[in-house]
């Protein structure tokens, strides 16, 4: 599967697979910009008034075209129980959007999207520079990423230097939809970056910066109904 937008999960249904049952939709998506890599998302059970409910990167079993896959429903913790993820949720700071700047002090422009792998890593950071729709757009690779802050993202000088991506879709870094990224407490852990409501990483040495998260905001797709 090519790269995909990670906004694009937000409302795409969770299956189990052992079962053949839908167990709710993707309602916020959470990276790990230490690891450069999905943390998790958010589910909205189908059923109205439950809990929403927490999916591990490490538990998820596929990422497709049409649905997120899981092997049962067991793969799904409550949400409230998850203290990093609301710790990312509750900060409420807005990622998609965010300037970007180098290490020199220099704006590239504005974050527009992260594409991610099948295997939930990112494969870039999209960064658009224009008005009204129409801009250049810079695609990023984690290693440029250097830290994600509450008023920028920070990326390294060379970043500024890098060729316009070929993208067949308009620099859009007007009227975005928001995302949100969220700090939480520093610890011997990877770095957080999260959807919708409220809403955070996998433990590895060596320790590494404060957690950030992003959080996406954007509508149902087309035919959700919801």
């Amino acid at each position: 599967m090519d790269p995909r937008d990670a906004n694009e999960l937000v409302s795409m249904p969770v299956v189990a697979t052992g079962a053949g049952r839908e167990l709710g939709r993707v309602k916020d998506v959470l990276f790990d910009p230490g690891e450069h890599a999905l943390l998790g998302l958010m589910v909205a059970s189908p059923a109205p008034g439950e809990a929403t409910m927490f999916l591990d990167r490490t538990r998820i079993k596929g990422i497709g075209q049409d649905a997120v896959t899981v092997e049962g429903e067991s793969a799904l913790e409550p949400f409230a129980s998850v203290g990093r993820a609301r710790e990312v949720v509750d900060s409420g700071i807005h990622l998609r959007g965010a300037n970007v700047l180098t290490e020199g002090g220099d704006s590239i422009g504005k974050l527009d999207k992260v594409l991610v792998n099948e295997d939930g890593s990112v494969a870039s950071y999209h960064v658009t520079k224009g008005v009204f729709g129409f801009g250049s757009r810079k695609e990023l690779p984690p290693s440029a990423v250097i830290s994600i802050g509450e008023d920028a993202v920070i990326v390294s000088n060379e970043a500024r230097d890098l060729a316009d991506a070929d993208d067949d879709e308009p620099a859009n870094d007007a009227q975005a939809p928001s995302s949100t990224v969220a700090t939480a407490p520093s610890r011997p852990a990877p770095v957080p970056v999260a959807g919708h409501g409220s809403g955070a990483t996998n433990d590895v040495a060596p320790p590494a910066s404060p957690a950030e998260s992003v959080h996406t905001d954007l509508p149902p797709r087309e035919g959700d109904g919801a």
